[in-house]
């Protein structure tokens, strides 16, 4: 009986990690993800690429919104193998998204993770710091924006069985702030 009560432990416990490990977006969209498509090759020869499919994610910088349409503005990143953005691409690198939805600014904002599968569309040029910045350009097809690991209700009362999360000083990553030591992030005001 104990034995029979391991195994099924076991194999519970596979299957729980098994489901926590797949991909954020639909395998629908991955499949046609063309994946010999590295985000330098693309961002050298953005017209090379063009109606190839790819998958790519970062933090949004920006977001232009239209009545039918909107574009966004992401600092690539690297990729885990759920998706999830989890690392700066040293090379750096800019890409714009665009769709013909309209898409929330309070769920858009900059600052915010994107994963998303899109169309390549070619290169557009834009004013960047004083230069001209070559863009390389993405039709969304599916994406999956992240939630923040902080709290956005900063109107709600501090209470200690009931915290949230306070950035400490200096810290400018909200997604990887690490904990300071106290006093700058004591029990109290760290995530729930």
């Amino acid at each position: 009986m104990a034995t029979s009560i391991r195994i099924l432990s076991v194999v519970l416990l596979a299957a729980l990690l098994l489901t926590g490990c797949g991909h954020v977006l639909p395998e629908a969209a991955l499949e046609r993800v063309d994946a010999g498509i590295d985000f330098a090759a693309l961002q050298r020869d953005p017209a090379q690429y063009k109606g190839r499919t790819v998958l790519l994610g970062g933090v949004i910088l920006g977001l232009d919104t239209g009545k039918d349409d909107a574009t966004v503005e992401v600092l690539n990143w690297h990729l885990d193998r759920r998706g999830e953005p989890f690392a700066q691409d040293e090379a750096g690198g800019r890409f714009l998204v665009r769709t013909d939805r309209w898409l929330d600014p309070a769920i858009y904002m900059p600052g915010r993770l994107i994963t998303l599968v899109g169309e390549v569309e070619g290169v557009e040029t834009r004013e960047l710091y004083g230069t001209d910045y070559r863009y390389p350009v993405v039709r969304l097809r599916e994406n999956h924006v992240w939630e923040p690991p902080y709290d956005f209700h900063p109107g709600r009362r501090v209470n200690p069985y009931a915290p949230s999360y306070v950035l400490p000083p200096g810290t400018d990553n909200p997604y990887n702030p690490g904990y300071a030591p106290y006093p700058w992030s004591p029990y109290y005001l760290r995530t729930h």
